[in-house]
């Protein structure tokens, strides 16, 4: 089996530009934040509003994609069930996230490295200029302040979790992250 690299953090961390930078160095399949039954892309602007059963659903076919993918080759994920996990926690039925969430990790994490772009809320909303909107959580401060927390809690305890500080200039982040995916790499041969 190859790696499953899932790259978490706050909007603007960088995890799309470096998955798409390192598909172009490395030989490697990606898998985008949301996409549809074939594994094809969908832009995230046009589901917002959609119910949280579509993401659940969406993240349990990505992981499953990854999983036979990764037979061939390592794979990189842009966002994986944290993302939809955090996103949940900040409002309603805990004891059904929670439930979920074990799910997932009982069944997923010992096959996923996570890649945590590490940002700062501030540097977070300087980068994503969007406009405010009821129905995106990820546009409010308060609302990305609870999911860092969640980010910070959870991945700092994990063991298969590569912590990269995405406030530096891009190119550096980058080269962090190959360098981390190059260590791990050398691993498998």
């Amino acid at each position: 089996m190859n790696n499953i690299y899932v790259f978490e953090g706050l909007p603007g961390a960088g995890k799309t530009t470096i998955i798409r930078d390192i598909m172009n160095k490395f030989n490697f399949f990606s898998i985008g934040e949301i996409i549809d039954s074939k594994g094809n892309n969908i832009l995230s602007e046009k589901l917002i509003g959609t119910k949280q059963n579509f993401y659940y659903k969406n993240d349990r076919n990505k992981m499953k994609l990854s999983i036979i993918k990764s037979k061939k080759k390592s794979i990189l994920v842009d966002r994986g069930y944290l993302s939809t996990i955090a996103y949940n926690m900040l409002f309603g039925e805990k004891e059904k996230i929670i439930k979920i969430f074990r799910k997932l990790i009982k069944k997923y994490d010992k096959r996923i490295i996570y890649i945590y772009l590490k940002l700062n809320v501030e540097k977070s909303l300087e980068r994503k200029h969007r406009e405010k909107n009821k129905k995106d959580l990820w546009t409010f401060k308060k609302n990305l302040v609870k999911i860092n927390q969640f980010y910070n809690d959870y991945l700092n305890s994990k063991q298969n979790v590569i912590i990269i500080d995405a406030s530096n200039e891009y190119s550096v982040v980058l080269r962090n992250v190959i360098n981390q995916i190059i260590k791990l790499e050398r691993r498998l041969e």
